[in-house]
């Protein structure tokens, strides 16, 4: 047996366990029961279009986007609703003003702070249907939504930072407003 080989049963099995496990926990969903593990929001962008491939297919983007595009595709890391669930913040509010919980789908697809950016974003998919699943599932929609990740910054530290400083002058401003019309 030559190594080459090896290799290729080693992959073919990965690959294969990751599909059992993946099938698994969507018939658990589809049983009404709660699945297990970090890739529920996952399945839900990518609905039934899951390649398992061990070389994932990422937009070439400049690494902090790059990063914040695969936090948005897992829906972990920057987002408030994730960092509420964990306890690392006292809410799952939008910092744009728009007080809706802030997910994937909240700040790709609704939030009023990125109107501008998702109206391009939608010239740059050409007619094609402005979807989660589209846009990290397809071609047109990776490098859309690349485009969108370089002129929005959503989900890099530098963007979590500015967010994390508005919200404490906002709460500071507000308990001011509080105490001063009292005097």
């Amino acid at each position: 047996m030559s190594l080459a080989f090896l290799r290729r049963q080693a992959r073919a099995a990965i690959k294969e366990g990751w599909e059992k496990v993946w099938v698994g926990e969507e018939s658990r969903e589809g049983m009404g029961r709660k699945a297990r593990g970090l890739g529920t929001h996952y399945r839900r962008v990518t609905r039934g279009l899951i390649s398992y491939n061990l070389k994932p297919s990422l937009p070439v983007l400049p690494r902090p986007n790059q990063s914040g595009y695969i936090q948005l595709k897992i829906g972990i890391g920057y987002l408030s609703s994730y960092l509420f669930k964990i306890g690392k913040r006292d809410n799952e509010e939008c910092e744009g003003g728009c007080l809706q919980r802030q997910t994937t789908t909240h700040l790709v697809l609704k939030c009023t702070r990125y109107a501008e950016e998702r109206r391009n974003m939608r010239k740059c998919l050409k007619g094609i249907p402005l979807t989660l699943q589209v846009l990290f599932t397809t071609t047109k929609g990776k490098e859309a939504l690349g485009k969108f990740l370089c002129g929005t910054g959503i989900c890099t530290a530098k963007w979590y930072q500015e967010d994390h400083e508005n919200q404490h002058k906002k709460e500071h401003n507000r308990m001011q407003h509080i105490v001063r019309p009292g005097q």
